[in-house]
């Protein structure tokens, strides 16, 4: 029984052997130390776009870099691309943005090289199709029903409606429907355009005649939509409508007048489109109960952009109605900063791939303490943070609890002291500041015993120190018996061996 005992050590011995018990520093110069890949390795763009990859960076057992591992594509012309954040100390992703404005037409097959000064170079295949389209297809929804593909508009009140652009590629077929466009109003003083929180655009009919929109790709490529407006002289009307001023900074304690004035005495809706804050403190009426004034102020700390006012009113005769809005420009205190970056989702596919939603956490390094947070939504993968106070902080992003994904610590770290200072001052904008979010792996990984989703040899070192425990001792852990037999035993050794070998 000795001998065998003693047999059994020496092949577990020599297992060991074979695969290496990991030290600190599992890993050897000029080695496959990590690995490179790309979440959407092709992607079709129009020239002058900015294509964006995610390149996902998995580390090799025990693996770390003081210096960091950069990137550089060789094909690609200096200059023309940019990687972050780099250098990378921690696995997770990399955002590589590609500017094709310079690009002749046509697919570009390229490789993602890495340099990091221990390792052997990694390498992640790209494609990049660069085109010019061949369409422009409008699509206009009037608030009750859609119209496709549509060459004018006949507008006979002065309302809103809605203009979506499908982009045609090369191939004749429809691009992805967030591949961005310019919508230009001929004659803004007839017909007022603003881009909405979708990607397209809400057109606002202002006065009676013919205006021309211009829907334009980065690369140059325009159609026109000609939209018609005869509006019947005993319809209602907004006469005019405004703000003073109609620029205003975040710090909540700037007075605005918004006045909306009706061609006849009528009742008036006034309200901000998009997610904005806002106060409608006090207003007045005018003597002719035609005009109508508001004082307004927006919430402390609101996020910067444009945002919409309007003013509404309706005849229940003719059961007609007329809108009209107007821009508040937000802009961010002086006195305070503001960060700007991405949420990239690391898993193919995923359904809010081009969503950011979740809470962003800035934490003090000196007391180690959670300063600041924000719920950020976007339709878009974009975030602005505002209103920050100046100062040092580090970062991270939890995503909203149900899309199951991990947090995480910038840059690409998974705790608080791995996690880098930022500075962050007065009057600017810190950008570049991106997060990199996978799902949660609920499906446990059999012989990876220390969860760290590998099975190397930390696990099979691990498994050797139990060998020899069963159930009915003290200080049994099950997660050791790979096979479930009620007992760490060669076979378990075995099993996890031959997922190393």
């Amino acid at each position: 029984m000795k001998k065998q005992g003693s047999l059994i050590l020496v092949l577990i011995f020599a297992l060991i052997c074979f695969v290496g018990i990991p030290q600190d520093a599992a890993w050897a110069e000029g080695t496959e130390n990590f690995t490179l890949s790309v979440v959407e390795p092709e992607l079709t763009v129009i020239q002058g776009q900015t294509a964006e990859f995610v390149v996902d960076v998995k580390f090799v057992s025990g693996f770390s870099t003081a210096g960091g591992i950069n990137f550089f594509i060789p094909e690609a012309s200096d200059g023309s691309y940019a990687f972050s954040p780099v250098p990378v100390k921690n696995p997770g992703g990399v955002l590589l943005q590609i500017d094709t404005s310079s690009l002749a037409a046509g697919t570009y097959e390229w490789q993602v090289q890495s340099l990091e000064d221990q390792s052997s170079a990694q390498f992640a295949p790209i494609t990049l199709n660069v085109i010019h389209p061949t369409d422009i297809l409008f699509d206009v929804w009037d608030g009750t029903q859609t119209q496709n593909d549509v060459t004018s508009v006949n507008v006979a009140s002065q309302d809103k409606f809605e203009v979506c652009g499908r982009i045609m590629d090369d191939d004749g077929e429809e691009m992805e429907w967030d591949t961005p466009f310019t919508l230009q109003s001929g004659d803004p003083g007839k017909m007022a355009v603003y881009l909405n929180q979708y990607g397209s655009y809400d057109v606002y009919a202002i006065d009676n005649g013919t205006v021309t929109l211009t829907a334009a790709c980065a690369d140059g490529l325009s159609r026109d939509l000609t939209v018609n407006i005869n509006i019947p002289a005993d319809a209602p009307r907004i006469t005019a409508i405004d703000l003073n001023p109609m620029t205003v900074t975040n710090g909540g304690d700037e007075d605005i007048y918004f006045t909306v004035t009706t061609m006849t005495p009528a009742p008036i809706t006034v309200g901000v489109l998009g997610v904005m804050g806002v106060d409608f403190v006090d207003h007045e009426w005018s003597d002719d109960l035609k005009t109508y004034t508001s004082l307004i102020r927006v919430n402390e700390g609101e996020v910067p952009g444009e945002y919409l006012f309007y003013g509404s009113t309706s005849d229940e005769v003719t059961g007609l109605s007329a809108t009209r809005a107007i821009p508040l420009t937000l802009v961010n205190d002086p006195a305070r900063c503001e960060i700007k970056g991405t949420v990239q989702k690391m898993d193919a596919g995923d359904f809010v791939h081009h969503g950011a939603s979740g809470m962003l956490e800035l934490y003090d390094p000196v007391t180690e303490t959670k300063v600041y947070e924000q719920h950020i939504w976007n339709m878009t993968n974009e975030y602005c943070l505002p209103y920050v106070t100046p100062g040092n902080y580090r970062l991270r992003f939890i995503p909203d609890s149900a899309f199951e994904q991990t947090s995480q610590w910038y840059p690409n770290a998974p705790d608080y002291q791995s996690a880098d200072v930022i500075s962050v001052n007065a009057g600017q904008t810190t950008e570049d500041i991106h997060f990199f979010i996978a799902s949660e792996n609920t499906e446990p990984v059999e012989g990876d015993v220390n969860d760290d989703g590998l099975v190397d040899q930390l696990d099979l070192s691990a498994v050797a120190l139990a060998y020899g425990m069963d159930s009915t001792m003290a200080g049994f852990d099950s997660k050791y018996d790979i096979n479930q037999d009620d007992i760490v035993d060669l076979y378990d050794i075995v099993l996890i061996a031959k997922k190393i070998i």
